[in-house]
């Protein structure tokens, strides 16, 4: 089981230029859709890594 330290850091920068407006899981949990602005872009993530494309 992970934990997070007392003074985390960001690791990851999420890609979005914007503020995100809308993110939604997968049924099975697996994946995360996001959504930023008004550029029609959709971001899908590794729930676990945080890594996407």
């Amino acid at each position: 089981m992970g934990y997070l330290k007392q003074d985390p850091k960001l690791v990851y920068n999420f890609a979005h230029t914007e503020s995100i407006s809308c993110m939604q899981y997968s049924p099975d949990g697996n994946l995360l859709a996001t959504s930023a602005g008004n550029n029609c872009n959709i971001r899908l993530w590794d729930a676990q890594l945080l890594s996407g494309s």
